[in-house]
């Protein structure tokens, strides 16, 4: 099997996220502008049909929803990786959001730094997280299904933008931080 460290693909991907997420987290100015435009033009769009299905959706990344999905998979190997990379993504989503204390939506972007305080928990979207830990460990296994993992993942982090728990930061860095999980067990653990 190939290590990822040595694809330059993947070099080129986690460079790509390094620097979208630096740009995100270390810019207040250019990241309180599009957070909140994309939160504006997002909660502009609440229809009844979609506000029913992205209730629904943002389930699929629940941390007990993906346990429970990940025990339905087939491979042992492929199950207990997916176990350790909601574990793994989990303890590094509720670290960052205790650091970080970032304010969630509606409302002007805040922080409050080491709190236990949930309604500065925003950064990164632990639902995005999770989900995408699940759909790369799924996507690694079953590369049949990888376009609906990430589909389902992309969703989810969508659902969270809709439902108003989270801002478009939040949701890039809980897909980054999924995604990484997920490579780390698959690829070091």
């Amino acid at each position: 099997m190939q290590n990822i460290y040595l694809s330059k693909f993947n070099k080129i991907t986690a460079f790509l996220l390094v620097v979208i997420s630096s740009v995100l987290i270390f810019s207040p100015l250019a990241k309180a502008n599009l957070d909140e435009v994309i939160r504006d033009r997002v909660q502009a769009t609440d229809t009844g049909f979609v506000d029913s299905s992205m209730q629904a959706i943002t389930y699929l990344g629940d941390g007990a929803v993906d346990t429970i999905i990940a025990s339905a998979l087939p491979d042992e190997e492929a199950k207990y990786d997916a176990y350790k990379s909601l574990l793994v993504g989990g303890l590094s989503v509720f670290t960052l959001k205790s650091i970080i204390g970032k304010k969630r939506p509606p409302g002007p972007i805040e922080y409050n730094h080491f709190t236990l305080d949930s309604k500065y928990h925003a950064f990164p979207s632990g639902h995005t997280t999770t989900a995408f830990a699940l759909a790369t460990i799924i996507a690694e296994y079953y590369p049949d299904y990888k376009y609906l993992s990430y589909g389902l993942a992309t969703l989810v982090g969508i659902s969270r933008l809709y439902e108003d728990r989270h801002w478009f930061s939040d949701v890039v860095a809980g897909a980054g931080l999924g995604y990484a999980s997920a490579k780390f067990v698959k690829y070091k653990w």
